[in-house]
């Protein structure tokens, strides 16, 4: 579950606006809320060799969205506005994030290649690697990551190219601010600080405040600029600025028994408002030290486990923002691992 301040939407989507949030004195600013672009006051473009065309295929918000394609970090799409808005107000405010709304193209659909008349699609992204600090005692190694699925065979045209490669998927989306002075700020988002939206959307956020140099610009907000890091396809359906206060919550792990060797799968539940965070995962022994950092055996929503020998452990799931401007939650489950 993932809590997002939606503000509120008057009767026309064809303009930009900023509407005060309660308990600030700046505003939250909806760049593109699925809007029709024509008769709008932000208009879409194609930066680089990336492509962006208005699409009714999957809807966020509003009646439309923005399908991109982009080749990598400098190449995909342009929200210009028509006329700047200030933003001197959030440029204050340490929990005034940037918010853009995404949905990826499925797995198989990807760029790659093999020989002969079809073409490889790209296979899902891995999993993180469980147990990677692992061998601290007997129980403790042997995590296992989830592995991401086969492409789909994509039937492309006969005699491509054997020598192409698949292309990798997409890790980071990289945000650019432009301002009225001209200046560009910008930050990766890493997909893996995303947080779940609804039907396959994902929020990706980050801090104004982390933005580097967004301080000494006009304030103005004129263009907002989307690209991936790789050769890919993704929907965008909500680009927006908004101050949030919600603070981290996780729902409570079950306690388990299992035998030894049983693959156990782990799924974190929170609440973190639109603030990006880290999952991290650390298997220890009851009565181990918890004070301060433990050491994190994985990171990500799932974590999948096999104990190697029996006997009591915990599992401790820490959700934790990366720029530290929400304080950091946890819980734990008991485990019994029988022979």
């Amino acid at each position: 579950m993932r809590w997002i301040r939606v503000p509120v939407v008057g009767m026309a989507l064809s303009v930009v606006y900023a509407l005060a949030a309660p308990g600030r004195s700046g505003a939250d600013v909806s760049v593109y809320e699925g809007q029709p672009l024509q008769g709008s006051a932000v208009s879409a473009k194609s930066w680089g060799s990336g492509t962006v065309k208005e699409s009714e295929e999957a809807i966020y918000k509003g009646v439309r969205s923005l399908k991109v394609s982009t080749q990598g970090a400098y190449q995909g799409l342009r929200l210009v506005l028509a006329k700047p808005v200030d933003l001197s107000a959030d440029l204050q405010d340490r929990e005034a994030y940037l918010e853009i709304v995404v949905k990826l193209q499925e797995s198989g659909s990807g760029v790659g290649g093999s020989a002969g008349p079809g073409m490889m699609g790209m296979g899902g992204m891995p999993g993180m690697p469980g147990g990677a600090k692992g061998g601290r005692t007997g129980g403790l190694k042997g995590g296992t990551g989830g592995q991401g699925g086969p492409g789909a065979m994509g039937g492309m045209n006969q005699g491509y190219d054997a020598g192409v490669v698949a292309a990798r998927p997409l890790a980071n989306v990289r945000a650019v601010i432009v301002t009225s002075d001209g200046k560009q700020c910008e930050a990766r988002i890493p997909l893996n600080t995303a947080g779940p939206a609804r039907d396959g959307w994902v929020s990706l956020a980050v801090p104004l405040s982390a933005m580097k140099g967004l301080g000494t610009t006009s304030g103005a907000l004129s263009e907002v600029r989307v690209f991936g890091d790789t050769t890919t396809t993704f929907t965008v359906g909500r680009v927006r600025t908004v101050s949030e206060q919600t603070p981290l919550r996780v729902l409570p792990l079950e306690d388990r028994t299992a035998a030894v060797n049983d693959l156990l799968t782990f799924t974190a539940e929170a609440e973190t408002g639109v603030s990006p965070v880290r999952y991290e995962w650390s298997v220890v022994r009851p009565g181990d030290p918890t004070s301060g950092d433990l050491p994190v055996d994985a990171e990500g929503r799932t974590f999948k486990h096999k104990f190697r020998k029996g006997g009591d452990f915990e599992i401790v799931l820490t959700v934790r923002d990366p720029f530290g401007i929400k304080q950091p939650v946890s819980t734990r489950a008991k485990i019994h691992v029988t022979l």
